[in-house]
């Protein structure tokens, strides 16, 4: 296997100006710790990127690097969505649509404090894991996660529904360069009357599915 010593001078450049958002050597951390990532051809677990780096740079410096609660990743994930999004073309048409989808990441350890069972659909089987409702920026033959909010257990604190989220994800999302017009796309577990009149209020359009038991204003359904 083969073990790199330095960082690429183009990648060392490119996440320079994130370094104030890093304390001590986590800066560094963070570089190998994508460029691992990258570079490994198996399913890039902690164990296996750390063989990859440099002998100095243990395994538990990429976990202590991922387990820190001072950096915000949403930040690096809003950076990273925009540095995407401004090297792509921009919509020929003017439209860009943005996907609201909901998800299960598999958890095979039954401690975890956020994972739960739970289901997509009333069809779908019963797993173990994190439940998300993920946001995607579409157009043409690009689609591009730029949020996401974790679906926490009804009984934390913090629990909010995927409706909630939606619109939280929602008043955070800016229209990319070139987009003349968003498309909000999705299911029947989003709609809900607050969720469209925040997309009419923002000047933008919807498709939603809407569950059977809705009716329209002259009381048909």
């Amino acid at each position: 296997m083969v073990q790199f010593t330095c960082v690429p001078k183009p990648v060392a450049n490119w996440l320079h100006v994130l370094r104030p958002l890093f304390h001590h050597r986590h800066h560094v951390v963070f570089c190998w710790l994508l460029v691992c990532q990258a570079i490994y051809q198996e399913k890039a677990t902690i164990t296996g990127l750390a063989r990859l780096a440099p002998r100095h740079m243990a395994e538990w410096h990429l976990r202590r690097l991922l387990t820190a609660a001072y950096w915000n990743w949403r930040i690096l994930w809003w950076w990273f969505a925009d540095q995407v999004t401004a090297t792509l073309p921009p919509p020929e048409d003017g439209v860009c649509y943005l996907v609201v989808d909901s998800t299960i990441k598999d958890k095979t350890g039954s401690q975890h404090p956020v994972a739960k069972k739970g289901r997509l659909n009333e069809y779908a089987p019963y797993v173990f894991g994190l439940p998300m409702v993920v946001v995607m920026l579409h157009w043409g033959n690009y689609r591009i996660p730029v949020d996401f909010e974790i679906v926490r257990r009804t009984d934390h604190p913090q629990y909010r529904s995927d409706k909630a989220l939606f619109r939280r994800m929602l008043v955070r999302f800016r229209r990319p360069r070139g987009a003349e017009m968003v498309v909000v796309v999705g299911d029947a577990a989003l709609a809900s009357k607050a969720n469209m009149q925040l997309v009419s209020h923002r000047g933008d359009f919807f498709v939603i599915a809407c569950a059977w038991t809705w009716r329209f204003e002259n009381g048909q359904t």
